[in-house]
């Protein structure tokens, strides 16, 4: 069993919404916070389209797994997603545990 495509679909959208939250406490530092919202909004929609774009294509090819959606994607392409996507989780991942650290250590 792969991850179905609702699943590959919420993925996407929390990856692309949430990946920056580790962020969050220095976005209002770095756009100001009359901006702040501007930037929240733009990470949502880009989120939003992201997770579009997989719906469609998933429709257009009738896949039904993510893996499925993946299929057409040259053998190489697909090991370098799925690297990626595990590198980029990881960095974020360590950006979070990172700025908890600091907000803990700094109390």
């Amino acid at each position: 069993g792969g991850m179905t495509l609702g699943q590959a679909i919420m993925v996407q959208f929390l990856s692309a919404l949430g990946a920056g939250m580790a962020l969050v406490a220095w976005y209002p530092k770095l756009c100001g916070y009359l901006l702040f919202p501007v930037a929240l909004v733009l990470v949502s929609v880009t989120a939003t389209i992201g997770a579009a774009a997989i719906m469609d294509v998933a429709v257009r090819t009738n896949a039904g797994t993510f893996s499925e959606l993946c299929d057409s994607l040259p053998r190489w392409m697909r090991f370098f997603a799925e690297v990626g996507t595990a590198a980029w989780f990881l960095c974020c991942l360590s950006m979070y545990i990172e700025l908890i650290s600091s907000a803990i250590n700094s109390q």
